[in-house]
Parts: structure tokens; sequence; C-alpha cells
């Protein structure tokens, strides 16, 4: 509080409360001038209501009661010079009655209302019209108005006048107003031949009019006014208070907020130095370092660089006009959309960006560069104003991994013939027993043309039969190895693994059956993978190759020679085990059985390039991971140990 007494700007407080008063005053008599035209409203009704009842038995007594005493005339019961104003003028009907009303109204110290009938052709001197009512008939005959009010000051205030229109004369009127000689006699007796006589049919007559003091619609209106002003004074307190309070809290506040804010004001100076001095180191490492630096402005697409970027290019500082637009130009056509695209997205994305393409140099060729950078600064909306990053020349790693592509083709077509060789191995192995039984079936078909000895038709049916078999058996050893042979890199369709796992059985077949080897599978069924079939079992006959030359060149026991295969399916993954008994390697060199050129064999044997090509397809071809290990396990009572390949590729379906 001590701290708030002291407020500088107390005196907007003091002149926010007299504005409030001010405008308080104003609302109440606003307030106050619209109960009173509320009220007033309300005496108008009420009085129109008054007049329209003494309108309506008026209307009684003009039409009703005259209406029986015409009935009671033509019967001879009345004569027809009968007239009575008590039963017959409806202007004096409606004023007695009017006069009972004000003496109730009277006892029960209620205020009165007084009707006037002003004509300016009445039967009473004292109904003639003033000046003025003429003139509100007159309004009335011209169908200007409807209903006429007026508030009129009095002796002791204000007075509200409300006057209504009599309905024209009927036909039936003209009985008593047209001329005296046709009106009933006792009438021109009461009230002489010439008052209320010479009208006309259709003519407004008179006006009826209520005048009432407003003394006690003021009082109305002052009374509610005043209820409304004390609301409001109570609401107005209620929020000088609440404002005071609040204010005195908010003052206390940004009191606390300059204190903090000075003190972050220090802060983020002493932060902004060191951040210049950090930009400034960082600049000078960039500068003493390769790479280029650069800095865009994308409202005006300013580009500034650092000399190490222009000399990345050969360019001289004049040479380049420091616009995006000037860089954009020197990338290379086929790369310039996506680099463009690309680093638009990543900046609105707010994320890095690294991209490599590439850019022409002062020599006209064209060099690899690799282009790192994100946003530095974005506006209110959120668009981005400012980048910044750095340019490296990556032209030499780009040779070197091109030549890396080159070896690694040399090494697969190198595989390839390796492989080919020893596919070319198993195929003699399968001829021979088919070509063996065809060329005997064959030889002793023309030993016994030669002896001369008869042969039955069904023996040569027989025989020709064998030699279709083994030739169909021969075809489908050449099918298999050609399919295999295929040189489709690109070639992915949904294979069958559990099938290609049978074609390789059947293809090392007859190399297994020379050399005892016998082969243990447990393989899921329909196992499918959108993949390409051949890589995949150029990778496989990799390794069974390897174990082939691996238990010939270990000279296992032949009751020692076993291949296992275990291939399922886990978690939207091909799991394949493959162990063999053919001895394992050494743990010193296990971990380098993947290289390119690694072999245990005698260099007459092989290349070294059958399981780097296997590494190479599972890692690169089919997504995939390969491990191996020595294994020791037991089988049908028999100790054996050998090598033991995982492998884990994905399982994809399309």
């Amino acid at each position: 509080m001590e701290i708030y007494l002291h407020y500088p700007n107390i005196h907007k407080f003091k002149l926010v409360v007299a504005i409030a008063f001010c405008l308080y005053i104003l609302v109440i008599y606003l307030v106050y001038q619209d109960n009173k035209k509320s009220e007033i409203d309300n005496e108008i009704t009420n009085i129109e209501d008054v007049l329209i009842q003494i309108q309506a038995i008026r209307k009684y007594v003009g039409d009703d009661q005259k209406d029986e005493i015409d009935k009671l005339q033509a019967a001879d019961k009345i004569s027809y010079d009968y007239f009575t104003p008590a039963l017959l003028s409806s202007t004096y009907s409606a004023n007695k009655i009017n006069d009972y009303y004000n003496e109730i109204r009277k006892e029960k110290n209620l205020p009165t209302t007084d009707i006037r009938f002003a004509s300016p052709n009445p039967r009473n001197p004292h109904n003639l019209v003033t000046k003025e009512e003429k003139k509100i008939l007159n309004a009335f005959l011209d169908k200007k108005i409807k209903r006429y009010e007026e508030i009129k000051k009095g002796e002791n205030g204000d007075i509200l006048y409300v006057a209504l229109p009599t309905k024209e004369l009927e036909a039936k009127c003209m009985k008593c107003h047209s001329t005296p000689e046709a009106a009933p006699k006792q009438l021109v007796e009461l009230y002489g031949n010439k008052a209320g006589f010479g009208e006309q049919e259709g003519n407004m007559k008179a006006i009826l009019s209520i005048k009432k003091p407003l003394d006690n619609a003021y009082i109305k209106a002052f009374d509610q006014t005043l209820k409304t002003a004390i609301y409001i004074l109570i609401a107005t307190f209620i929020f000088v208070y609440f404002y005071y309070n609040y204010n005195k809290k908010i003052y206390i506040k940004n009191l606390e907020l300059e204190r903090l804010n000075r003190s972050l004001d220090n802060k983020v100076k002493e932060r902004t130095e060191e951040l210049n001095n950090s930009k400034m180191q960082l600049l000078n490492v960039i500068n003493s370092s390769e790479l280029g630096y650069w800095d865009w402005n994308k409202n005006t697409n300013w580009l500034q660089v650092n000399d190490k970027w222009l000399n990345m290019l050969g360019l001289k500082r004049e040479e380049f006009s420091n616009s995006i637009k000037d860089w954009f130009d020197k990338i290379h056509p086929k790369d310039l959309e996506f680099v463009v695209s690309k680093i638009e997205k990543d900046l609105e994305d707010d994320i890095s960006f690294s991209i490599e393409y590439r850019v022409l140099n002062k020599k006209n060729e064209y060099i690899w560069v690799e282009c790192v950078g994100g946003t530095v600064q974005k506006d209110f909306d959120g668009k981005v104003i400012q980048a910044c990053g750095i340019l490296r020349n990556i032209h030499q790693k780009k040779l070197n991994e091109e030549k890396v592509q080159e070896q690694e083709i040399l090494i697969h077509n190198q595989a390839k013939v390796s492989a080919i060789s020893e596919m070319l191995k198993n195929i003699s192995h399968q001829w021979k027993q088919p070509l063996s039984a065809i060329t005997t079936l064959a030889s002793a078909i023309k030993l016994s043309y030669e002896l001369k000895q008869d042969i039955s038709k069904e023996e040569i049916i027989k025989y020709t039969d064998k030699i279709l078999e083994n030739g169909n058996y021969l075809a489908k050893i050449v099918n298999d190895f050609s399919s295999y042979f295929e040189n489709n890199s690109q070639k992915r369709e949904n294979s069958n693994l559990s099938n290609s796992f049978v074609k390789i059985r059947e293809i090392f077949k007859e190399s297994r059956k020379s050399e005892n080897i016998k082969c243990h599978t447990n393989i899921e069924e329909n196992i499918i993978t959108y993949t390409n079939e051949n890589f995949f079992m150029q990778a496989m006959l990799n390794i069974f190759n390897n174990s082939l030359d691996a238990f010939i060149k270990n000279n296992i026991d032949k009751d020692y020679r076993y291949i296992f295969i275990d291939v399922k399916v886990i978690d939207n993954t091909i799991v394949i085990i493959f162990k063999d008994s053919a001895g394992g390697i050494s743990n010193e060199i296990i971990s380098k059985i993947f290289e390119p050129y690694f072999t245990t064999k005698h260099q007459s044997l092989g290349t070294g390039l059958g399981l780097y090509i296997t590494n190479q397809i599972i890692n690169k071809h089919l997504n995939g991971v390969i491990d191996v290990k020595n294994s020791n396990y037991i089988f049908e009572g028999k100790e054996l140990n050998g090598i033991e390949f995982k492998i884990i590729i994905p399982k994809v379906e399309k």
C-alpha cells in the first residue's frame, strides 16, 4: 500500500473516478427520462382504454337502447315524440356513468378521470369545442391522426391530454340531428330547435378527451429511477473497489516486472555480446577452414557469402551479385527442382537440411557440393525471413564413391563368374547319372540290333520311355540353372522363399550325395516376400558352396557331415538359420569372412568373394542383416561343430 500511495499516475485513477461519476449522472438522467416516458406511455394506454370504454357505452346507447325505443314506438307502446336523455342520449349516459365512476374512486381515495365531449354543434353549450379542440377535430376529419396526445402545463404541474374521435353519424342518428321537425317533440322542448340540428349522415360530430395530471406518473418514474440509481451506485462502488485493488496489484506487478526487465535486459545484452563473440569466433573458424558460409535474407533474396564460398567456385567477389537467383542459376538443371523444393520445405517445417548436388564453377565444370543449413528467423506470421548455413566441396569424395561402385561391380561380376563355375560343377554332377542311363539304354538297343537279336515292341517302348524320362530330367536341370542365371537385378516380385530352398536343395542334390552330406530342413510353407529371388538364391548358394568346400578342406568324416536349415516368420521378418558341421572357423579370422578376397581355401579353390557378395546382397538388396558364429552341438548322439549363419530380412508383400 505504501508503494501504491506513491504511485506517480494516481491522478489517472482520480480522473477515471471523475469520469465514471459524470457518466453515472448522465446514465441516471437518461434512465429517469426513459422511466418517465414509459410511465407516460402507460398513462396514455390507460386513458385510451377509458376513452374506448366510453365509446363502447355510447355505441350501446346509440345502437341497442335506441333500437329498443324504436321498437316500442313502432308498436305504439311509446309515443314517437318520447325522448329522455337517460335512455336516448349517448353523451348524457356516458357522462353520468363517468360521474358515478369518479364518486367510487373518490371513496377509495383514488384519482378521478374526467371526460369531455366537445362538438362544434352540441346540444349542451358546455360541450362546445374550443379553438384548440376544433383543430384536433379537423385533424381527425382529414385522417391525419387516429389519436391525439399532448403534455400541457397546468397550474400544479404537467397534464396529459388524450383525445379520440367519435364515430361518424349513421342514418338512424338523423332522427335527432337532421331537423327539429323530424326530431321527437320532447327533445325539442328540452334542448330547443337549434342546438344539435343540421347534421348530415357521415359527419364526425365530436371528439372525446381526457385530461390527467402526471404527478403520480412522475413520482413512479422517480421511484424506479432512484432504485436503479442505488443499484448502479452500489455496482459502481464495487467496480471502483475492485478496480482500485486490481490496479494496485498491477502497479506492484509492473514494478516487479520492470525490475525483472532491467535484469533481463542486462542479461540479454551480456548474452548478445557473448553470441556476437561466438558468432565472430565461429565465422573465424569457418573462414579458416575449407567451408563456405552463406546467409540468405528471404525478404530481399540477398545472399551474403564468405570468401571460401566464392573460392569454391573460382569466383571473385565482384563476379557474384549476391542474389539467390544467381546461385540457383549455377545449380545443375537435373538437380535444381529437387534442391529448391527441398530447401523451401525444410525451412518451412523448421528443420535443418543437408543436400548434395552439382554446381557450375568458373571453368564451366560441374562440381559436387554439400549444402547444410536451417532457419534462423521467422516473422510474427511464422514465415521464414532468414536462413544460413555452410557449403562444402565434396567433389573428390563423389569421385571416390564412383570408383568404389565400379570396384563393387567388378567384384560382383567376378563373384558371378565364380558362382557359374560352381554351378557348372553341380551340373556335371547332376548330369552324370541320367547321361549314363541314356548311354546304357541306347547301347543296349544298338547291341541288340547288331547281334540281330529280336527286341519286342514292349521292350523298345520301355527303353525309349526311360530315355525320355532321363532327357526330361536333364531339361529340368537346365531350366532350374538358367532361371538362376537370369541377369535382372531390378526384377522384384512376390516370391515364395520356401520354393526357393527346394530349388537350392535340388541344385546341390548330386554334390550332397557324392560327398555324403545330409541336409535337414525345417522350413515354414508359403513364405512370401517382395524381393529379387535370384539375388536371394545367389546369397544362399554361396553359403552352401562355402560349407561344401569346408567339408572337403577340413576332411570331415562322412558320417559327421550335416547341414541344418531352419526358416520361420517372426513379427513380419523372415529368420533363416543355416548351420553345418564342417569344423567351423578360427575365432581370430571369423570377423573377416565377409571382406572381399578373403578366403581360407587354397588359392586354386576360391576367389574369396562368395561370402562378401552374400553380405552385400543381404544388406543392400534385401535390406536385411547377416551374422556368423561358431557353433558346437550334439545331433543323434554325435558331437558336432561348425559355422552358423543367422539371416534376418523383412517380410513384405505387394
